[in-house]
């Protein structure tokens, strides 16, 4: 096994074909499916199963992706340490959606100000596409909303956040002087899609209390949640920074919760074997400064 065989599996996974693979890589089909033959033949294991015209990955060949990319990755990696003193370095950086949104501009903004030279590469995504990206090693490390709570990864909490309901000026719950979850689940929920790291806060927020909500809306972008319940079409629970300004604006309410909210920790997640060099780490201090 070679790293160029490597190579060759690791494009004929990422296109789930022979024929593909062939064209980026500038090589003949039967010299990539005898590769293919020998790297099975050598692990003794079949890595892909024909059904059609298509390729499908096996859980072996899904294993063997996950641990060749990642030494693919580490060659990578140390070839780009190497030359990064003279070009520069890439570091890819992945959201979460409302991370993204909301805090991704002022954390990149103070990378570029300490390392100029630096360049970023940003993906920002819910965070299952997240995971998967750091598992396939198309990412350095990550922001997100909650812990992935899996033992391929490591985490460092770098932000916490009150969560607080919103409603509109005009909604009934604007007139109420306390408020509870029980009062909350009366009302249609504006909320974030299934997997998404608030959502599952919700979720189990109410689920705890053995409350049931009616979800009304969901979606992929705060913003267009913020807007409809500008529009009194629903209520919400947000992080209490990223409405701050709209409640200071009386585009949104908020009300005192008997029923207190816990704070959402947000997480820096990298996979467990990625080499932090002092740039990564002088990078996670810039994001913790950011947020404090």
């Amino acid at each position: 096994m070679t790293i160029n065989n490597i190579r060759i599996f690791l494009e004929v996974y990422k296109y789930m074909s022979i024929t593909e693979a062939s064209k980026t890589l500038h090589m003949t089909q039967p010299v990539i499916s005898r590769t293919i033959k020998n790297l099975e033949d050598e692990y003794n294991s079949r890595f892909f199963e024909r059904i059609g015209k298509r390729l499908y990955p096996t859980e072996a060949g899904k294993l063997f992706y996950l641990r060749m990319s990642q030494i693919v990755n580490d060659i990578d990696t140390v070839r780009t340490d190497l030359l990064s003193e003279q070009d520069g370095q890439t570091i890819r950086i992945g959201a979460a959606i409302m991370i993204g949104n909301f805090l991704i501009p002022d954390i990149c903004q103070e990378i570029y100000e300490k390392y100029p030279e630096v360049s970023l590469k940003v993906t920002i995504a819910s965070a299952k596409e997240l995971k998967n990206k750091l598992l396939a090693n198309e990412l350095d490390f990550a922001l997100i909303e909650d812990s992935l709570h899996e033992s391929d990864f490591k985490y460092s909490p770098f932000y916490n956040d009150s969560m607080i309901p919103v409603f509109s000026p005009d909604h009934d719950l604007a007139k109420k002087k306390s408020l509870s979850l029980k009062n909350l689940a009366e009302y249609p929920f504006l909320l974030r899609e299934q997997g998404s790291g608030t959502r599952t806060y919700v979720d189990s927020l109410f689920s705890s209390k053995g409350l049931i909500i009616d979800t009304m809306w969901e979606s992929s972008s705060t913003q267009a949640i913020i807007r409809g319940v500008e529009r009194n079409l629903g209520i919400s629970i947000l992080p209490h920074k990223f409405v701050n300004d709209y409640i200071k604006k009386g585009l949104l309410a908020t009300g005192k919760m008997s029923d207190k909210l816990p704070e959402r920790t947000c997480f820096i997640v990298y996979h467990k074997d990625k080499y932090i060099t002092e740039l990564y780490k002088n990078i996670f201090e810039i994001i913790n400064s950011v947020t404090a």
